[in-house]
């Protein structure tokens, strides 16, 4: 019921988009043709995929948290009411950051968007410094703003220097690149975790995001998109 009330608020929210008309006749291509395409757009677009690299090394160190958080949600905090807990706090977090994200208007927002990136390693950091469940709920609450607050930053600077007839080939490489290492992520937190032992490989993990997320903020690429002044229109320059 939660689902089909959320799917009708996004179905009427979206229903006030005014897109441009396009033309009904599109030459055909082959598959492999577009291929090419979306991969010589995604290589043109230095920003893309300078970042993209990093950010898929961080959601592979992170994916343990997925994996080693309920173990020590049900050893140490409590069981299932903890881990629960903690994921309505970043839900709450992310709907805030949603509603943060529509009324900052950063000089940079590719740079800010990598900045708000950042806070996504309080969640690793904070299990592995074995911080009580009431800290916990805070770090997953900022984790949560900080992804939304990243996520429409970075969609909206990827929707205005993306050029239309190519956007759904360069997000496709830029969705691969950034997920394509989580499953690995996922099936070695388990045995890393039994030679250095959970609270180590948690630990290890945020290092391995503050290292990438460094890395990604240093990209002169992500300072050269800035904002045009008084709209907060992306343009690169």
């Amino acid at each position: 019921m939660a689902d089909a009330v959320s799917f009708a608020a996004a179905a009427l929210l979206l229903s006030r988009l005014r897109l441009p008309a396009r033309a009904e006749v599109v030459q055909a291509t082959s598959f492999f043709a577009e291929l090419r395409e979306g991969w010589g757009e995604f290589r043109r677009q230095t920003w893309i995929w300078t970042t993209i690299v990093f950010f898929g090394l961080g959601n592979f160190a992170f994916a343990s948290y997925y994996v080693l958080g309920p173990i020590i949600a049900k050893r140490d905090l409590g069981g299932a009411p903890a881990w629960a807990a903690l994921t309505i706090a970043f839900s709450i977090g992310a709907l805030s950051g949603s509603v943060l994200a529509i009324r900052i208007r950063p000089r940079k927002p590719l740079a800010a968007s990598c900045m708000a990136a950042w806070v996504f390693v309080l969640q690793p950091l904070g299990m592995g410094l074995g911080l009580p469940l009431p800290a916990l709920i805070l770090c997953a609450a900022l984790a949560g703003v900080g992804l939304s607050v990243h996520l429409a930053l970075w969609f909206t600077v990827f929707q205005q220097n993306v050029p239309a007839e190519a956007m759904s080939r360069v997000s496709s490489y830029d969705s691969f690149g950034s997920f394509v290492l989580l499953p690995l992520g996922a099936a070695l937190a388990g045995p890393v975790a039994a030679v250095i032992g959970v609270h180590t490989t948690l630990l290890a993990a945020a290092v391995v995001i503050v290292v990438t997320q460094a890395i990604v903020f240093a990209q002169p690429s992500v300072h050269a998109i800035r904002a045009s002044e008084g709209s907060g229109v992306p343009e690169l320059i």
